[in-house]
Order: structure tokens, then sequence, then C-alpha cells
């Protein structure tokens, strides 16, 4: 009798498994841009995200609190602390007697313009905060605190200056 010994081979329905397999794996790398994700959350810059809330009653505006910490309340993310906050009047514009469009103020409500110091990096494409959620003038977010929860529309990102 003669003996059978099995011997691992490798062939070519192997080789394209494999290549599969690679192939797969730098397609998922490109689709979420891993690498460039992985090489810039290294590098963490402090910026000034500038925002303004509008329409406020007083008892919100209060709700502002110098020093707190702001999250960004659809993912959860850690946005920074309030650096400072002025309020104004709320803006309105109305159509005048010779219906013209002007400028005037409701008094009884409050735009709240402000200042949150936060970590991330910038990118060609703009303010990655924490090096992943991109924050730019126009965006609306809505920010929580322990004091308030309400929608802020960003007006500028600017780098801190190191001087």
């Amino acid at each position: 009798m003669a003996e059978k010994k099995n011997k691992l081979r490798f062939n070519v329905i192997d080789l394209a498994v494999i290549i599969i397999i690679i192939g797969a794996i730098a397609g998922t790398a490109l689709r979420y841009n891993l690498v460039s994700r992985i090489s810039s959350t290294g590098v963490s810059e402090e910026a000034n995200i500038s925002f303004i809330a509008r329409e406020l009653r007083l008892s919100s505006v209060d709700g502002f609190v110098e020093g707190d910490v702001f999250y960004w309340k659809q993912n959860g993310i850690r946005i920074g602390t309030l650096e400072s906050k002025t309020r104004d009047y709320n803006e309105v514009f109305i159509h005048n007697s010779d219906f013209e469009i002007v400028k005037s103020y409701n008094e009884q409500r409050y735009d709240v313009r402000g200042v949150i110091k936060a970590s991330g990096s910038f990118t060609d494409d703009g303010f990655m905060l924490g090096g992943t959620q991109y924050i730019g003038p126009g965006k609306e977010m809505i920010i929580q605190s322990k004091n308030i929860l309400v929608t802020v529309t960003i007006t500028d990102v600017s780098k801190v200056s190191g001087d």
C-alpha cells in the first residue's frame, strides 16, 4: 500500500483570495481617508470659533457663562470653553410706511455673539474639530453646556495667535 501525504499547496485560488482581501482593506482605507486622519490627529492647534445665537430671552442669555465647556449636541463632541460673549438687542428688518426695508431692534429678544476656544486642526478644507468634524462660517450647530442648549450659527474660525 502506498501512503498518501497531504502537502500544503499554494494555488491560483489562494492567490485570488489574498488579492481580494488586500483590495478590500485598501478600498476601506481610501473610502474613509484613514491615512490623512491618522496623520492629522497628532497635530492639534487652538482656534477661536465665533458664533451668533439669535432671538434669545434674557434668561437664555444668562446661560452663556464664560469658562463653561460647550459640546456639540448632535454627536457629543467637546467643542471647547466659552472665552467671551456680548449681547445686543435682536436685529429685525421691517417695512416702513414707504415700504422700504429698515433695520430696527426688538427689545424683548437678544442676539448673543461669543467666542469658544477649541482644539483641532486646520486643513485645506477648513477647521476640523478634534481632527474629524468640519466647522466653518455659516454652519448651524446645536451646542450645549451645563446651563444652556441653543442653536448657533458659526461666523468665523481663526487660529489662536501664540504672541
